[in-house]
């Protein structure tokens, strides 16, 4: 009796121990299927990053790539291209830039110096700047052989010199609104900037500038008001020049949408250069200019519109305007710091040279 109950446990007890043996092999199988199911990572330990460097292309694996656990990766597969009236379809209307005005002039490729051009200006410039009317074989010379290196660039430089000359010994200056110019929009009156006083209000000599503009305007009631000039109020950096000057003439009853605004100018070169830009692109149909300034920088501003005109013509083909009078403040106390050579050359440079 006792015999046969000791060999009932022993059996009792070897099947537990099987059954716990098939256990545990289940539970390494259900494991080993988790460990190499595709992305699965090891219990408690991230996949280090791959740090991949920055380059166009990349180098062709020496053997495949496999992701964690030891599965191989899928080849990778090209997208498919997208057909050219989809892709059309896909760009939105911000996407596809826009001219500021199609009619504006293409450049031609022309004016552009090299180092015999660039040469050349530079020593008629100087020659002119010392010599004045002295040196004018030599600087017709220089304009011939400018010529025969670039056509275009020889007859701006050509028209510029003889404009210098004029200005410094020809150029009548007219303190009255001057009479017979263009009744339409084809004409704009350029008000030029003087220095802010230092809170941000204008110089009395800037409002007489503006008071002679405003006479001007009221003479052609379709002509445009060109106001320029930039920043230069020492403790009022949200001000400029041509601001200034827009207010004044918006409280004396002009007419807003008769004003251009060009706020950028820190001499009367940017002056004549940004005014420039804002016409082409904007304002087309403007071909004469008067301009508006004091007496003593008359000469100085006549020349650099001139300047610009001529350097615009040649880069594109188009005159972009003609000088077609002026009118300024008479400054009794002013000095003649604008009007010797060595300055008008020294700001003439600024137009000729971008580089300056």
């Amino acid at each position: 009796m006792k015999r046969s109950t000791k060999k009932r446990n022993t059996g009792r007890g070897r099947a537990i121990v099987f059954a716990a043996l098939l256990l545990l092999l289940a539970a390494l199988l259900l494991l080993r299927i988790l460990r190499t199911r595709p992305g699965a990572a090891d219990e408690g330990e991230m996949p280090a990053p791959i740090d991949v460097p920055a380059q166009t292309t990349f180098p062709e694996p020496e053997e495949a790539a496999t992701l964690p656990g030891g599965t191989p990766a899928p080849e990778p597969t090209e997208a498919e291209p997208i057909p050219p009236d989809e892709a059309e379809e896909k760009l939105s209307p911000e996407a596809t830039p826009t001219p500021v005005n199609t009619t504006a002039p293409v450049p031609t490729g022309a004016g552009g110096y090299n180092k015999t051009t660039y040469e050349i200006v530079s020593d008629m410039v100087y020659t002119y700047r010392q010599l004045q009317s002295e040196g004018m074989d030599t600087v017709r010379r220089d304009l011939e052989k400018l010529k025969a290196a670039d056509p275009a660039l020889g007859t701006a430089w050509e028209r510029i010199m003889e404009t210098w000359v004029y200005v410094n010994n020809d150029l009548e200056i007219s303190e009255a609104v001057p009479a017979g110019l263009p009744e339409d929009d084809s004409l704009a009156i350029v008000a030029l900037g003087f220095q802010l006083l230092p809170d941000g209000a204008m110089d009395p000599e800037l409002i007489s500038r503006c008071e002679l503009a405003m006479s001007c305007a009221e003479t052609y009631p379709n002509a445009y008001v060109i106001v320029t000039g930039g920043g230069t109020a020492l403790d009022n950096k949200e001000m400029t020049e041509a601001q200034a000057m827009a207010d004044w003439f918006i409280r004396k009853g002009l007419d807003p949408d008769r004003l251009i605004v060009e706020t950028r100018a820190m001499t009367t070169g940017q002056n004549a250069q940004y005014s420039c830009e804002i016409l082409m692109a904007e304002y087309p149909q403007v071909k004469n200019l008067l301009l508006v300034t004091s007496d003593y920088h008359m000469q100085m501003a006549w020349l650099l519109f001139s300047e610009e005109a001529y350097l615009y013509e040649c880069a594109y083909g188009v005159a972009p305007y003609v000088l077609a009078a002026n009118a300024a403040v008479h400054v009794p106390e002013a000095t003649d710091e604008y009007n010797g050579t060595s300055k008008q050359a020294q700001y003439l440079w600024t137009l000729a040279d971008p580089q300056y």
